[in-house]
């Protein structure tokens, strides 16, 4: 995704197979360790940059959403430190990504409405280190694209 980014080509390119790209990456993060969560959430990140922007009504949106923030459940785990501890803050760290990559490319009320609608529920989630993780991104997004509202 990076080697093909307008930025880095100088002209712009479509990958056309990108949505494909992001589909089988997702089916990775579902089942794989936290070192392939955080590999696979930094390269849908990047897809998510490239050109042209992904429907905000998009099937490929909505199975972002709905295998991405489920990760929030990561940070429950109990007695973490070190290396575990470093990569469930990656884990948030590029959640925070891929929803800042949907708004840079749709930078609109309705996009950043509809971010911020599926981070509601990891708000008012039962566990504290959920609800904890998902107010950083959920205040993340505000603080980036506030003048978006």
């Amino acid at each position: 995704g990076k080697s093909v980014h307008p930025d880095r080509l100088g002209t712009s390119y479509v990958l056309k197979p990108r949505d494909e790209l992001i589909r089988g990456v997702l089916q990775y993060i579902k089942t794989g360790t936290h070192h392939v969560k955080i590999l696979g959430l930094n390269c849908i990140a990047t897809l998510l940059l490239l050109g042209p922007p992904v429907s905000l009504n998009s099937e490929t949106l909505s199975t972002v959403y709905d295998v991405v923030l489920p990760h929030f459940n990561a940070v429950n785990e109990e007695k973490v430190s070190g290396e575990k501890a470093q990569a469930i803050g990656l884990i948030v760290d590029n959640i925070l990504a891929i929803l800042s990559s949907i708004l840079v490319m749709n930078p609109s009320v309705l996009a950043i409405s509809q971010v911020l609608h599926h981070l509601e529920f990891w708000l008012s989630s039962k566990h504290h280190r959920e609800r904890r993780a998902s107010l950083t991104v959920y205040l993340g997004v505000l603080k980036r694209f506030r003048t978006i509202i």
